[in-house]
């Protein structure tokens, strides 16, 4: 059974299978990001999959950026697949991941982008298979 939390225009569902799919549809402020976090913790638990869906993603304000890349529960993840969004989507997302972890706070886990939803979820069921 899937659950789902609206947060505006964006969702996060645990799937059946566990996984947690992020769907982000237009802008997003930061007060939505941390309502996003909040989502995923309420969903999760440790060592989530996360599947990220950029395809429909607007502006990311540069606070929200700061919270996804600094709050304490991007440790909660264990790997990360993302599609859609472009090139410059992909190089912010790169840059705040990489600033974090050189000040040795945020994401630590994997974060590998993918052409497709399929090329993404097929990577994470190896890495769920991984530690299975």
């Amino acid at each position: 059974m899937s659950r789902t939390i609206q947060v505006g225009t964006h969702s996060v569902t645990r799937e059946a299978s566990g996984l947690l799919f992020v769907r982000y549809v237009g802008d997003c402020a930061a007060h939505e990001m941390v309502a996003i976090l909040d989502a995923i913790e309420v969903l999760g638990q440790k060592d989530i999959l996360a599947l990220n869906d950029l395809t429909a993603l607007g502006d990311v304000s540069p606070a929200a950026r700061k919270i996804v890349a600094q709050d304490r529960r991007s440790g909660l993840f264990r790997a990360i697949g993302v599609f859609g969004g472009g090139f410059t989507v992909r190089i912010l997302v790169n840059m705040s991941v990489t600033a974090a972890r050189t000040l040795g706070v945020g994401i630590t886990a994997p974060i590998v982008f993918f052409e497709t939803e399929a090329k993404a979820r097929a990577w994470l069921d190896e890495q769920k298979a991984r530690t299975a």
